[in-house]
């Protein structure tokens, strides 16, 4: 399977891309860090990671990805569009709200 995984946060991803490697996967991590010349846009008001979002969206859609990972539930759009293999499966895995419960 080709699969790639968005967003690194805590070296979480890029374990399990060494992982997946391992297991005969083809894996890749695109890490998605604000480049120094989007430090600019954001004082503008246009959100800093946006033309890194738009690079990657593009190479996943331009790569075919079967599996695309994302650890972020506001770039779901990056996987939305069909590719001419089909439809691209995509794992939204947003940081969890902290709960005011704690079970035991």
């Amino acid at each position: 399977m080709k699969i790639i995984h968005v967003r690194e946060i805590a070296n979480v991803a890029a374990t399990l891309v060494d992982g997946l490697r391992r297991l005969g996967h083809q894996a890749e991590l695109e890490p998605m860090r604000a480049r120094r010349s989007e430090r600019a846009l954001e004082a503008a008001g246009i959100p800093a990671r946006l033309l890194e979002a738009r690079r990657i969206n593009a190479y996943i859609h331009r790569e075919h990805f079967d599996v695309v990972h994302l650890r972020c539930a506001y770039m779901g759009w990056m996987s939305s569009r069909r590719t001419s293999r089909g439809r691209t499966d995509t794992c939204y895995r947003p940081t969890p709200a902290p709960s005011s419960h704690t079970r035991h």
